[in-house]
């Protein structure tokens, strides 16, 4: 039986992450060029940890670029998938990561030096 702390704890949590999501989404206003890859991160019904830890993520992969380090898609995508393994809904890793890394047809992603290493 849920108890009504647990109750309250899974309410607040729903609150935290629908308050993330509309400023995702009020972010659209400005940033109209991400639609796409916000529309992704709604979809998917992301936390704020989850988006910021892949932000990081990314961050951290584009810098080793930078140094001449080599990554790979594999090793990317296996982080990736660490960061969501709580997303209850089946995700297309191969898309979500493509649009995250160059955004919607061309547009603007969290790093397109990144997508192009792995995909081009």
């Amino acid at each position: 039986m849920v108890t009504v702390e647990e109750r309250l704890d899974n309410l607040e949590k729903k609150v935290e992450k629908q308050a993330f999501q509309l400023r995702l989404v009020q972010q659209l206003a400005a940033d109209y060029d991400r639609f796409g890859l916000f529309d992704q991160v709604l979809a998917y019904d992301l936390s704020e940890k989850q988006y910021q830890e892949l932000r990081e993520l990314t961050s951290q992969y584009t810098d080793k670029i930078k140094n001449g380090e080599e990554v790979s898609l594999h090793n990317f995508t296996e982080e990736f998938k660490r960061i969501l393994k709580d997303i209850e809904k089946e995700v297309d890793f191969e898309k979500f990561i493509s649009l995250w890394l160059k955004g919607p047809e061309e547009g603007f992603g969290f790093s397109k030096a990144l997508h192009n290493h792995f995909f081009n």
